[in-house]
């Protein structure tokens, strides 16, 4: 039996040295194959990988709550004045927090655009108003200093927090901690933050176009509802437009990802219930 394994060894040998083009014609074969499989397997590995990283950021019992700026033939029904009114109000997340019992907690945000300042360094940046949980709610991370605090809120505090994209630019050279930046030509706010680099978020933003994170600018909630009020100003193709807006994002955590779809729909049945335009 041995003999037998030795020879059949022998002559495959033998027969391979006979065929060297067309041996190394199928080892190149099989080598190539198996490498094409797994590279195959590897990109779909990371794509799936990619995609639960996403799901992990925007957070699986999370639900995101909206307001949608009215089209241009609804405006005129929802305008007092000459002021646009729509979108989610403090009455509306008071009401989700306390009637819905899967509801752990959630936090809102209010967004504009806003020019904001450093001696001669200038960005146009998406000005988030927040409270203190939208950090982890959102899955932000912090690259030095910290983030908007109870305190803060509290005292209506002028502090910002930088992202990514908007220090660079505003201090190219300058450690940005401490100094002041001037916001929407109003007041000055003390950086005490930058956000680390995130990758862009799908669905997230004031649109269904990817949200990029990196060109935001934080300040606390109360601040932002004492120092801007309720009306917002802006300056489009030389005409001014007003808006009235409490809240442009709720962001609710649910208790378990089992109830996240039923609670979603207890809380567009519950804002459907006190806002008459859709």
């Amino acid at each position: 039996m041995h003999q037998s394994i030795l020879r059949t060894l022998q002559l495959g040998l033998k027969n391979l040295m006979l065929h060297k083009l067309r041996s190394t014609l199928a080892t190149l074969g099989i080598v190539l194959g198996v490498g094409s499989v797994i590279v195959m397997l590897a990109v779909g590995e990371a794509a799936r990988f990619e995609a639960v990283q996403q799901i992990k950021q925007l957070g699986a019992v999370n639900i995101i709550v909206r307001s949608v700026k009215p089209a241009k033939e609804a405006q005129g029904r929802s305008m007092t004045g000459q002021v646009l009114r729509y979108g989610l109000t403090v009455a509306d997340l008071d009401r989700i927090v306390s009637t819905i019992p899967t509801v752990v907690s959630a936090t809102p945000i209010r967004e504009s655009r806003q020019e904001v300042r450093y001696a001669d360094q200038k960005v146009e940046a998406r000005l988030v108003a927040v409270t203190p949980n939208f950090l982890d709610l959102n899955g932000l991370k912090m690259h030095r200093g910290r983030f908007p605090n109870e305190l803060d809120n509290e005292r209506f505090d002028n502090v910002a927090v930088l992202a990514a994209d908007t220090a660079e630019t505003l201090f190219p050279v300058d450690d940005p901690i401490g100094r002041s930046v001037l916001i929407g030509g109003q007041q000055f706010y003390r950086v005490v933050g930058v956000t680390q680099r995130r990758a862009p978020s799908a669905g997230i933003g004031s649109s269904l176009a990817a949200q990029d994170y990196n060109r935001d600018v934080y300040i606390p909630f109360a601040t932002d509802r004492v120092r801007f009020g309720k009306v917002l100003v802006y300056e489009r193709a030389g005409t001014f437009e007003t808006e009235e807006l409490e809240i442009s994002q709720i962001t609710v955590l649910v208790d378990q990802t089992e109830h996240v779809r039923k609670t979603a729909e207890i809380i567009a049945g519950l804002i459907d219930q006190f806002h008459k335009e859709k």
